[in-house]
């Protein structure tokens, strides 16, 4: 039976090391071998055999009369030295078996890190090509395990790194809103360190909430469940609007944006939303390793049927290394590690290059080195609209909705104590429920306008509570509202099917519930 045909490990030659008695034996293991395309090394030698017991044999032929000698030794050492994950593949060749045999064959120097297959002699050549074979077979196996190991490992060693770097990323909002919030507790309410306070909170929140964002599109990745839109878009209009996110936080550094776009649109199909993640990304990535007061450099041009973006700092630059490995999730460049305040999750420009892989357009880093600073090139396909189909923002003052009675069920009692103030504060009558039975009972005897119901509620959980509100005759009219922790795509079809009306992802700004409680 001849083994399963496999190709040998990629870059390397398998390799096959015999040791025989006499010149016959030697001739006709090596004539048998190269006849089967089989690499091997025939020795009748001790000094040569033990010789090229080297790191790269694959199988060891050896007979059995050799291995009294200086042969056995350094047979049995080198199996002995044998990494964890392998078993190197030993054929005996045995003049009779049992008895004499099988104390070689159960030599526990050989057995604790070889597996020895034996032949017994006159050995039949179909049956020892066979067996050769069948051991490089096995052998295959254990380098494709060990890769796998290797790769196991360097995933895990990823992981402890980002669980770090996740930690000390959540840390430092965290701390700073901590500390505000002790401020707060002292400080009159109408003084500079309340209002500097408010705005740290706010503007901390905002980073947090962006890092689990980032996280959940991470997801939607992997699961190929990310769906853009295909708009008709100005990608001006989308540097324009990417440049006013992360105006704030340029500022706070003093650092410029110049900026050199074309009069005429760009104008293309595609999700805006994603597309200013993207640009979002390059520029607070740029700004990240760039000091205090320098510049970044945006611009956009058009050219054979393609829109051109670049964003060009003049700060670290990036190691060859670096550019190979830049657009990869949760990859840290060296130099990111050794200074904490440059370092992200990792997921940033990952997400970019996917967002724009989506889009049907390429992004390219360069840098000629450290210390010259790097330049990230996204291409995108122009695709002409009519101008009147590009949907352009209105900037106005918010809307002003009309007041409604609200329920909130959920059993995270500070949440709702801060979205009942906020509420109340914009004309909203609100009231609390803490569990779905509560829940249930509230809605019953006060039919409100609106309900919000977290989805992990004891008791039982919010789609049941959904279910059994729409049952109820008197809440016909009553919008339904998920306010939770769980994003997916799954989870936005159960809460449909439950009846939900809308599905907020927390944290969700005041706004965009007031939106999902007037169903505009």
């Amino acid at each position: 039976m001849s083994a399963p045909q496999l190709p040998p490990g990629e870059g390397r030659e398998e390799r096959v090391v015999v040791m025989v008695n006499g010149a016959r034996d030697s001739q006709l293991c090596g004539r048998a071998l190269r006849q089967h395309g089989i690499a091997s090394s025939v020795h009748t030698d001790a000094r040569t055999f033990s010789a090229a017991l080297v790191g790269d044999t694959d199988v060891v032929v050896v007979a059995e009369e050799t291995m009294k000698g200086r042969a056995g030794e350094a047979l049995r050492n080198f199996v002995a030295a044998q990494p964890d994950w392998s078993a190197l593949p030993l054929v005996l060749l045995c003049r009779a078996l049992p008895p004499a045999t099988l104390d070689v064959a159960r030599d526990s120097s050989l057995l604790g890190r070889g597996r020895v297959t034996l032949l017994e002699s006159p050995i039949r050549i179909t049956s020892f090509v066979s067996a050769v074979q069948m051991s490089l077979y096995e052998r295959r196996q254990q380098f494709r395990i060990r890769d796998l190991l290797e790769e196991r490992a360097a995933q895990i060693r990823q992981r402890d790194q980002f669980m770090a770097v996740l930690g000390h990323e959540l840390r430092n909002p965290l701390s700073a809103i901590v500390t505000c919030a002790e401020v707060l507790q002292m400080a009159p309410a109408d003084s500079q360190h309340a209002s500097s306070c408010k705005n740290i909170v706010q503007e901390q929140a905002a980073n947090m909430k962006r890092m689990l964002d980032d996280l959940l599109d991470i997801s939607r990745l992997v699961q190929d469940k990310l769906t853009l839109r295909r708009d008709p878009a100005d990608l001006a209009l989308v540097l324009e609007h990417s440049m006013e996110q992360v105006a704030s936080e340029l500022n706070s550094k003093a650092q410029r944006l110049e900026v050199d776009l074309p009069d005429q649109p760009l104008p293309l199909r595609g999700d805006t939303t994603r597309l200013q993640q993207v640009f979002v990304n390059l520029l607070q990535n740029a700004s990240r390793y760039l000091e205090e007061g320098e510049t970044i450099e945006l611009s956009a041009r058009r050219a054979d049927g393609l829109a051109e973006v670049r964003v060009r700092d003049h700060g670290q630059g990036m190691t060859t290394e670096t550019l190979e490995h830049v657009f990869q999730a949760f990859y840290q460049a060296e130099s990111a590690m050794r200074r904490p305040g440059q370092r992200g999750l990792g997921l940033g420009l990952h997400l970019a290059a996917r967002l724009v892989n989506l889009h049907g357009g390429v992004i390219r880093a360069h840098s000629e080195g450290p210390g010259r600073g790097s330049e990230f090139v996204v291409t995108l396909p122009v695709q002409e609209v009519v101008a009147a189909e590009i949907e352009r923002p209105v900037r106005s003052a918010p809307s002003k909705f009309k007041p409604a009675r609200v329920l909130l069920i959920d059993d995270n009692r500070a949440l709702v104590l801060g979205l009942k103030a906020l509420l109340e504060d914009r004309g909203h009558e609100v009231r609390l429920a803490h569990d779905g039975y509560a829940g249930l009972e509230a809605a019953r005897e006060w039919v409100p306008d609106a309900v919000v119901i977290d989805i992990g509620l004891p008791g039982i959980d919010g789609y049941e509570v959904a279910r059994r509100l729409r049952r109820l005759p008197s809440l016909g009219d009553t919008r339904l509202i998920a306010l939770t922790g769980y994003g997916s795509t799954t989870d936005r079809r159960l809460a449909a099917e439950a009846g939900f009306s809308w599905h907020l992802i927390k944290p969700a700004g005041v706004a965009e519930l007031e939106a999902a409680i007037a169903e505009e």
